[in-house]
């Protein structure tokens, strides 16, 4: 499984302001009786805090090479 969506480079050290494409690949449990296979072709990004309804999620800018962090609702 995977989320993803767009999201305008919100850098603390220039002002990029480039929009791009992420996506998050969410890992599926060992059990699962058929693994689903994703394609990877946006900017790979990470979960780094989850709760119920929403993700913190940080990606690294493909134009300055920035970390951008940010919420994803669910």
């Amino acid at each position: 499984m995977r989320i993803e969506g767009k999201h305008k480079c919100n850098s603390a050290y220039n002002e990029c302001n480039h929009e791009y494409e992420w996506m998050v690949i969410i890992p599926q449990h060992i059990n699962s009786s058929t693994l689903q296979v994703e394609k990877i072709d946006k900017v790979q990004g990470r979960i780094i805090e989850k709760s119920e309804n929403k993700c913190i999620i940080r990606t690294i800018c493909p134009n300055c090479h920035q970390d951008n962090v940010f919420e994803y609702l669910n």
